[in-house]
């Protein structure tokens, strides 16, 4: 398929994959990385610059400890950033630390590796359906309008971004309705 209807345009297909992933923070870069190692032909759709999302662009940096079982990129990605020289653990909290630099260049050589293919500076702009199955997503690039489309679809937008264009479902916050606080991290130099 060479192109693809979307409302009046006509939107030319810059390839078709086995998983498509909207969203390259470190749930999406991790996810794409497992998909790849998997032998599917994986790309991930990413509105910034770089894979690591908030870790990356907002400093919200620690893989903190959590109550799931930790798999495989957990702690390949800390061993990764062991051999840049980064001191990962503060022996207080079992958090995994590094700085953003190098997480982005952690997860984007991972998941390169495998064969990975990384769409940066694209904001997804809608998705077209067959049958209630999500066949393409439409991305905004600085070349205009292009069609990814995909046997299987991940949404790691962060805010459920293609569930909601595709009619899924989705449902926010807590039981009242709240969504957790923010939080603001800053960097700070040349202090005497």
């Amino acid at each position: 398929m060479n192109t693809i209807e979307f409302g009046k345009c006509v939107v030319p297909v810059i390839g078709s994959y086995d998983t498509v992933i909207v969203g390259g923070g470190t749930a999406g870069a991790s996810a794409g990385i497992s998909a790849a190692r998997e032998g599917n032909k994986t790309i991930i759709v990413e509105k910034s610059l770089s894979l690591g999302g908030a870790a990356v662009g907002a400093l919200v940096n620690p893989m903190m400890e959590s109550f799931v079982i930790h798999e495989q990129n957990f702690y390949e990605i800390e061993n990764r950033l062991k051999e840049k020289g980064a001191s990962t653990r503060d022996g207080i909290m079992n958090y995994v630390y590094s700085t953003p630099e190098n997480k982005a260049s952690v997860l984007e050589e991972m998941f390169l590796e495998h064969n990975g293919t990384i769409l940066y500076d694209a904001m997804l702009s809608g998705c077209t359906k067959e049958n209630d199955k999500i066949q393409a997503i439409v991305v905004a690039t600085s070349d205009g309008l292009k069609a990814v489309c995909g046997k299987q679809f991940v949404d790691a937008s962060g805010d459920a971004l293609l569930s909601r264009m595709a009619g899924v479902p989705v449902s926010i916050g807590d039981d009242e309705g709240f969504n957790q606080m923010t939080s603001y991290r800053f960097e700070m130099g040349g202090l005497m």
